[in-house]
């Protein structure tokens, strides 16, 4: 098991997972490795009402998540399933400006692995938030954000889901 978890250990170029975390994998890639073109063709824009869209995934998406919990390691399996439905980052809009736009691909990664774990209730509320913001950390490339949006968005993911 200690090998299987050292093999999807994740290492950013930019920044380490958190102490606590060892691996998101999505689809057998490393989330750092993880491209929103692979998950391109597997979600597509729904038109809820006039005033607002959702995404929906047009193909299961397979998640495994590993962290270190009162020092033994959890590994959470999911499928998340075809045709499922959410709303982007929930982003005020009054930040909206500042952070991005609830759809911006920097994000759709980390909102629905986020969203699904909310929804299935997975995750314990630390690990769930912290999962938000290591996937959003480990981005590269284009989808690179800077720290001071990451972790504002993590703050209110966290704040959120003790509050709820």
């Amino acid at each position: 098991m200690k090998n299987y978890i050292n093999a999807l250990k994740l290492k950013s170029t930019r920044r380490k997972l958190g102490k606590r975390f060892h691996s998101i994998t999505i689809n057998n890639v490393p989330c750092k490795d993880f491209t929103i073109a692979q998950l391109g063709f597997k979600y597509v824009e729904y038109f809820m009402d006039e005033e607002d869209t959702a995404l929906q995934l047009t193909e299961d998406v397979y998640v495994i998540i590993a962290w270190e919990e009162n020092e033994r390691i959890k590994i959470v399996r999911a499928c998340i399933p075809k045709g499922y439905m959410w709303d982007g980052a929930s982003i005020p809009s009054s930040v909206q400006g500042i952070l991005g736009g609830k759809l911006n691909p920097s994000f759709i990664i980390a909102s629905l692995l986020h969203d699904y774990m909310i929804e299935q209730k997975l995750l314990p509320h630390y690990a769930e938030s912290r999962m938000f913001y290591e996937v959003l950390k480990t981005r590269k490339g284009n989808l690179d954000i800077p720290w001071w949006k990451e972790v504002p968005m993590f703050l209110a993911v966290y704040l959120w889901s003790i509050a709820t």
